[in-house]
């Protein structure tokens, strides 16, 4: 596959800081849970997944070799950065609207990008192939909620988890221990992840592009 054009990503002007133009995946597509610290207890309420924002982290597996719900189509078509498996790419490159930017994923690097990005006021979709050995992809997010953690700049700061493609939410307190959860629902289908309220999330602007910007 030929690679688009790359956008610029930058900071949002002074004027379009102060009204922040935020989209949003409608409620009805959502579901949720959230987390924390290694020595509390785990504290999970049922809640429904927010909606998309700026500044939130999802993480949501899907198959190369299935369709695609409502809820991932929309979180592909309006997240600002869409950070890809690669045996995914065909589905990105199906799915990213114009003006979109996307990019595969670097094992080395994967995790500081995403939270360097939505630092920055991005909305991050993290896209998970979900046929991955589940010890893998266990593995992969524990290290990503660590680096959310260490990372954030808020104390309000929650951790959704849901799975079957966004149905059973649950959130968890940022105090809570993401990895029992994570253990119980990383065997099932359609896991998502949203990191949501850890740090600023002004809406940047989207520079430069003429097609979609699928990197790589």
């Amino acid at each position: 596959m030929t690679p688009a054009s790359v956008i610029e990503l930058r900071p949002p002007a002074p004027e379009t800081a102060a009204a922040p133009s935020v989209r949003a995946i409608p409620t009805e597509l959502s579901p949720a849970t959230g987390c924390e610290s290694a020595s509390a207890a785990v504290a999970v309420a049922p809640a429904p997944l927010p909606e998309l924002a700026a500044g939130q982290l999802w993480v949501v597996e899907i198959s190369p070799h299935d369709g695609i719900s409502a809820l991932h189509r929309a979180l592909i078509t309006k997240g600002h950065v869409i950070i890809y498996d690669r045996s995914l790419e065909a589905t990105v490159a199906a799915l990213l609207p114009l003006g979109g930017y996307a990019e595969p994923a670097s094992t080395a690097q994967t995790a500081q990008r995403c939270i360097r990005f939505t630092h920055d006021g991005w909305s991050v979709i993290r896209l998970v192939d979900r046929t991955t050995p589940a010890v893998r992809r266990s593995a992969d997010l524990l290290a990503l909620a660590r680096c959310w953690q260490k990372a954030r700049t808020t104390d309000e700061a929650e951790i959704f988890v849901a799975t079957a493609g966004g149905h059973n939410a649950r959130r968890l307190t940022a105090a809570a221990e993401i990895a029992p959860a994570l253990a119980a629902a990383i065997a099932a289908d359609g896991l998502i992840v949203v990191f949501a309220g850890g740090g600023p999330a002004a809406v940047p602007t989207l520079c430069g592009s003429l097609a979609n910007g699928l990197a790589g």
